[in-house]
Formats: structure tokens, C-alpha cells, sequence
């Protein structure tokens, strides 16, 4: 848990960044391919005591892909709401979105 954590935690911030440079459609892509790919990995998969850092490099990449989900969503909420909101509303949700 405390490898998902910390993924979770970097990657959130690297997503923020690479944000600029990258269209929000190709992220949630990259995700749902990443996403998919790990499900379909542990559903055939079959662990073994000898291989313990597949278990944090699963648990990293999961971390990563819910760091842009995550992001994504409230990044698309605030830039979907954002006019229709309150000010301490907006503050709060651009926090979150921005994840302070």
C-alpha cells in the first residue's frame, strides 16, 4: 500500500507537468490501455513466492494509473463547473484537482 501511496503521490504531480505538453485524451488513453492491461495481467498471472517485486511493480503501476485518473477527472469536474460554482466551492475543488 505504501508503494501505490507513494506512485500515486509522484505521479500525480509528473502528470500535472506533462499536462502541458500532452492533449488530456491521450493521458486518459494511456491510462485505460496501462489499466487494462494490468487487470488482464493479474487475471492470468500466478504469483510466486521467488518474483516479490512484481508485487511492487504492479503496485507502482497501479499508483500511476489512478494518479491520472485522478487528475484527469478533477481537472475535467473544475473545467466543466468551475462557472457555476461558489468561490469557497472553486477554491476548494481547484485544490483538489490541483492535489494540495
Amino acid at each position: 500500500m505504501i508503494t501505490l501511496g507513494v506512485a500515486n503521490a509522484v505521479c500525480s504531480c509528473l502528470i500535472g507537468c506533462a499536462q502541458r505538453h500532452v492533449h488530456r485524451e491521450a493521458l486518459v488513453a494511456i491510462g485505460c490501455v496501462l489499466h487494462a492491461a494490468l487487470i488482464i495481467f493479474l487475471l492470468v498471472w500466478i504469483p510466486d513466492r521467488h518474483l516479490l517485486a512484481v508485487f511492487f511493480v504492479l503496485s507502482a503501476l497501479w499508483g500511476f494509473c489512478e494518479a491520472i485518473w485522478q487528475t484527469q477527472s478533477n481537472g475535467q469536474f473544475n473545467k466543466s463547473v468551475f462557472h457555476m460554482l461558489d468561490d469557497e466551492t472553486s477554491r476548494f475543488t481547484i485544490c483538489l484537482g490541483k492535489n494540495w
